[in-house]
């Protein structure tokens, strides 16, 4: 059996297309990551702009400097810190009495009294001592202000303002359908965020955040590609080739092979998997650093209303998680298709379709279709996203989280699918 693993596996890999998809995978993942170093910025009040691996290299020094828990003693010492700076006489310069002038100008127009006009500070804190001294403090108070947000949810919960968690949300999740939630799915959402650890640790996160955000989207849109292209001969050119005529009738042609194929199949796909997720950690690593791996994510702008008590490493093994999962899923509908199909590449069109199609944000037509849809593979594999905010399917009177759903739809319909392509092969007339 082995010998017959090893030979299915053999051939997969030996194809031409399987080698060229897979370097042009691994130079996508390259430029991947080239990208998201690249777009790294840190701005501090339009006094500079950092950009790319100078912004990585301040962004660590700053919040590495100022790592802790973010608890009331931790707030009260960097506040008093602040003052200290913007009291300290020799941070200060006069301003220009042009740029005063301006000013002055400016509040007469918009309806200021004299009375305040006259008393408009005639100091400033130096341009120098700000980017060298302050600015970290205004960064720290970015991620301080999303403290607040959880207890501030608890309290909308049990006052049952649930509308107010959707209000907040930005950019193209803010059209999204909202549920109407009974009692018993706010009760388990007023539960998990009271289950959130109210002192964020705060440290340098952004390597794990990009990681994780960068790798689910490269799952789903280029090695998905990959699986399918690779795989959808493994059944079909055997029709096309018309040697399904000389393995079918042989001794293990309607078993063995079938189940080498199969089980092939799934080793070159956890093969490829583990072969990007070290590349992928490898890049980040190497530029981002491995800091910042307990920090909280609702540190982070995208999910600080999440009611997942998570790490960033542990954001990254749930991601991991689902991203595979999700992969093996579009393996198995691949190989089913393959099995039906007489044409490897009509096999890798429809694969294609099953694999994209599902992409269409339905968020802003219907909430059932949307829960829906993000149960196809290509969705699972983007699992980055459902970590937003809490989606729970109710499952003949259970309710299950997103992440469980996605996990128990993609193995039964992966065991179906499986048991579906031995029988459609094994079956197969010649």
């Amino acid at each position: 059996m082995k010998s017959l693993i090893f030979f299915e596996l053999k051939k997969i890999i030996g194809r031409r297309m399987t080698i060229l998809a897979i370097l042009g995978a691994i130079l996508m993942s390259i430029l991947f990551f080239i990208f998201d170093v690249a777009d790294e910025r840190h701005f501090n009040s339009d006094i500079q702009t950092l950009h790319g691996l100078e912004a990585i290299l301040f962004d660590q020094e700053v919040m590495r400097e100022l790592k802790g828990h973010l608890t009331d003693a931790y707030i009260n010492k960097r506040e008093a810190e602040r003052a200290a700076i913007e009291n300290n006489p020799n941070n200060l310069e006069k301003i220009p009495d042009k740029e005063l002038v301006e000013k002055k100008k400016e509040m007469r127009e918009v309806g200021f009294s004299e009375t305040e006009i006259a008393n408009v500070p005639t100091m400033k804190l130096k341009d120098d001592v700000y980017i060298r001294e302050l600015d970290k403090y205004d960064f720290l108070g970015s991620h301080v202000g999303l403290s607040v947000i959880i207890p501030k949810i608890i309290s909308e919960l049990e006052n049952d303002e649930m509308n107010k968690i959707y209000d907040r949300r930005s950019g193209r999740f803010s059209n999204a359908k909202r549920p109407s939630l009974a009692d018993k799915e706010t009760s388990k959402l007023l539960s998990m965020y009271k289950q959130v650890d109210k002192h964020y640790y705060y440290d340098y996160y952004f390597g794990w955040d990009r990681l994780s955000a960068s790798f689910s989207g490269f799952v789903a849109i280029v090695l998905s590609a990959v699986i399918v292209i690779c795989l959808s001969p493994v059944f079909s050119q055997e029709y096309s080739n018309h040697t399904d005529a000389i393995m079918l009738p042989t001794k293990y042609g309607k078993n063995k092979v079938i189940v080498a194929k199969l089980v092939s199949s799934l080793i070159f796909t956890t093969a490829a998997y583990l072969l990007f997720a070290a590349i992928n950690l490898g890049l980040y690593a190497a530029v981002y650093g491995l800091t910042g791996y307990n920090s909280n994510i609702q540190l982070d702008f995208f999910y600080y209303q999440s009611p997942y008590n998570l790490t960033f490493l542990g954001l990254n093994l749930a991601v991991l998680g689902l991203s595979y999962i999700g992969l093996t899923f579009m393996a198995a509908i691949t190989l089913f298709i393959s099995s039906k199909g007489k044409n490897p590449f009509i096999c890798v069109i429809l694969s294609a379709l099953v694999l994209y199609i599902p992409m269409i944000d339905l968020s802003g037509i219907s909430h059932i279709a949307d829960k829906i849809i993000a149960l196809f593979p290509v969705n699972i594999m983007k699992a980055i996203e459902i970590f937003e905010l809490g989606k729970f399917y109710n499952l003949f009177g259970t309710l299950l989280l997103q992440p469980t759903m996605m996990i128990v739809t993609a193995i039964l319909i992966s065991a179906i699918l499986v048991r579906s392509t031995y029988k459609s092969f094994e079956n197969h007339q010649v």
